[in-house]
């Protein structure tokens, strides 16, 4: 566990529907955290689609963050959504360096930065760049807080399945 920061996951595509809930799941997984929260990684590995109102929701909710002095971070982001992300201006709001290929490197990021006692910025680290690729994905277990959204649905209910017609016909004796 790395205290101050916050991973979340959203399962599903960031659009309409959903836009406002997901801002307020984030906001109440910071709120949820035990410690207090300097790093949110938003990992965004399932997100596989994105329209306007969902990346102005996610515009909005980075300079919420900012404003509350908390860092956005977005690991595993899929290549189609980094070119929506680019040609909306998220990538320049969030930050070209607040791009991790994994979880585990935007966490390891996010611990090696600590809190300057005198200004109450952020001041870098060094770190190994290489480092995070070797740890690999078995290395995400480190994680502070990982909450799943996922759309609430109803269960189907189950039915038995319609036979075929070939089934129904009456057998011809020979």
């Amino acid at each position: 566990m790395t205290p101050g920061v916050v991973v979340y996951r959203l399962d599903d595509r960031l659009f309409f529907a959903n836009a406002r809930y997901f801002k307020g799941r984030v906001r109440e997984a910071i709120r949820g955290a035990q410690t207090p929260v300097s790093w949110l990684v938003f990992d965004a590995e399932a997100v596989t689609h994105a329209d306007s109102t969902g990346l102005e929701a996610l515009e909005e909710l980075t300079k919420d963050l900012r404003r509350d002095e908390i860092t956005l971070a977005v690991a595993r982001l899929r290549t189609r959504m980094q070119e929506q992300f680019e040609l909306s201006g998220l990538t320049e709001t969030i930050g070209a360096d607040h791009f991790y290929p994994t979880v585990h490197a935007a966490v390891q990021h996010s611990a090696r930065r600590k809190l300057s006692p005198a200004d109450g910025s952020f001041t870098p680290q060094p770190f190994d760049r290489k480092a995070f690729f070797r740890a690999g994905p078995a290395a995400d277990r480190c994680l502070l807080a990982w909450l799943r959204f996922a759309p609430r649905r109803r269960p189907r209910p189950l039915r038995a399945p319609s036979p075929a017609p070939w089934m129904l016909a009456p057998r011809r004796s020979r």
